[in-house]
């Protein structure tokens, strides 16, 4: 583990915590339990500071490579704290990976998906409210459920984790707007926690607005960032440029092969999801044991493959990130990519799934100019245009009903998801029944942000079309593009 110095950044003065402090153990105690419960030798510095600031029932950010131990900083500080901690999460298949993992090691946990039936669910709750679960998964999307406000007015919270944090900012790539009604819970419901945020993909511009979003230096106490270096000197980078389509995927092939010949598993990153069943029809039609993956499979048929995938059953998965941002598998030992992805932070993310164990591993873009109109139709459903939105607003303005609404303008669900947030927070949209109407005398439509947004997304493209032309060192372009300040 890398022991090396990080930057402290204190945003606001110390005030007494709602809850007395826990009694700190000092770091030899620590590792003791360290070692017994989770096998590790030693925290990392900036770990053990991470933790300390925990148990004091701070509020930290930390902004970490992958395969850092961002997870295990909020683990351990979870087994130590009374009550329950609760995990925000965006991908259900980390869920899984964690939840499953801190059940061999003797912690009790649990998580509340869509994946789970209603009786599933049931039972969850039960052992959350009856003490018998120490961490408890949650997607952030469940917030907007009664049941779910209900509940955590129940729980006895100590410590809420934002995973995968990026997420809770419009700058941050993987926008979820469900993100942003978490720090309104913390204001409200879970005033005084002790909070935990951590992603490894955010740039000067992205750490603010989490600050901000979270409610950096709210009743005035701490909030404490910890920074670390992105670098990853055990991946080998590379790009390699086709003009046809048929010249990459042949290329992919025997790169697979190679890899395979090697003893080597790994993740094939495809666009879309009918991509990543084709490559993957195409790989075991070529005598490799390849299984698809992607969030359009039925929950059962994702958590089998994630579980035989971790085993090392499979040899090569083909998956959106889907999978990938959520599986821990720490012997990745090559990354493809089938197409170019929206900006050098997806890559990096998406990259870093590979050798977090520490040895030597491969990611490789295998790149088509014809594919960044696949991008462009991405930002256009992750942003729509200010003229979708006026359509929006006219549209259900004349009565029109919210799904006659989207059939008619063919808006589809990410797109009309990132719009109804937006147009609930400019005070044009409410929810009534769990549908979107129009606020009477509705305030003018502002279209200066969404504006912003799609060129600043367009502008994370560019420097990843950059990514591939570049003639130097590939991980040095990756690192200081997410350590640049905002201007």
């Amino acid at each position: 583990m890398n022991h090396s110095a990080s930057p402290r950044r204190p945003i606001a003065a110390t005030a007494p915590h709602r809850l007395a402090p826990k009694p700190l153990l000092n770091r030899g105690q620590a590792v003791e339990l360290l070692q017994e419960r989770f096998g590790f030798r030693d925290f990392a510095d900036r770990q053990w500071e991470a933790i300390e600031a925990l148990l004091r029932g701070e509020r930290v950010l930390s902004i970490e490579r992958t395969g850092f131990g961002k997870s295990l900083i909020y683990q351990f500080a979870a087994t130590q704290l009374p009550g329950i901690t609760l995990v925000f999460s965006p991908l259900v298949a980390l869920m899984h990976d964690q939840v499953r993992s801190l059940r061999q090691k003797g912690i009790q946990a649990g998580y509340l998906n869509h994946t789970q039936s209603k009786e599933e669910q049931n039972a969850e709750i039960d052992a959350a409210i009856n003490g018998r679960i120490k961490l408890l998964y949650v997607a952030p999307e469940r917030d907007s459920d009664r049941r779910w406000k209900s509940l955590i007015k129940k729980l006895d919270v100590r410590l809420v984790v934002v995973d995968e944090a990026h997420c809770i900012s419009t700058w941050g790539h993987d926008f979820r707007p469900a993100y942003r009604r978490i720090s309104e819970q913390l204001a409200s419901i879970l005033p005084g926690i002790a909070v935990f945020a951590c992603t490894a993909t955010a740039t000067e511009r992205t750490e603010q607005d989490i600050l901000k979003q979270l409610g950096a230096g709210a009743e005035n106490r701490p909030t404490v960032c910890l920074r670390g270096s992105l670098a990853r000197p055990n991946l080998k980078l590379e790009v390699l440029e086709f003009r046809d389509s048929e010249e990459k995927q042949q290329a992919l092939l025997r790169r697979i092969r190679a890899a395979l010949a090697r003893g080597d598993q790994g993740l094939v990153y495809a666009g879309t999801q009918k991509e990543t069943e084709r490559l993957a029809l195409l790989l075991r039609a070529s005598g490799v044991d390849a299984v698809a993956y992607h969030g359009g499979l039925p929950s059962d048929i994702r958590r089998s493959i994630e579980a035989r995938w971790a085993a090392g059953e499979f040899k090569v998965v083909v998956c959106t990130n889907a999978l990938g941002m959520g599986i821990d598998k720490p012997d990745i030992r090559f990354i493809y990519h089938a197409q170019i992805p929206a900006s050098p932070l997806h890559y990096y993310q998406e990259i870093g799934r590979a050798g977090r164990d520490g040895a030597d591993a491969e990611a490789v873009l295998f790149y088509r100019p014809a594919d960044d109109r696949l991008i462009h139709r991405f930002i256009d459903s992750a942003q729509p245009s200010t003229r979708k939105y006026t359509e929006c607003i006219h549209a259900l303005a004349s009565g029109l009903g919210e799904s006659h609404m989207l059939r008619k303008l063919r808006i589809g669900k990410d797109g009309w998801r990132t719009m109804k947030q937006e147009l609930i927070d400019q005070k044009i949209l409410e929810i009534r029944s769990g549908k979107a109407r129009m606020v009477p005398n509705p305030p003018e439509f502002h279209t200066r942000h969404i504006e912003n947004i799609r060129l600043f997304k367009q502008s994370e493209f560019e420097a990843m079309k950059h990514y591939v032309s570049l003639k130097g060192t590939r991980m040095n372009f990756l690192v200081r593009y997410l350590e640049k300040r905002s201007t």
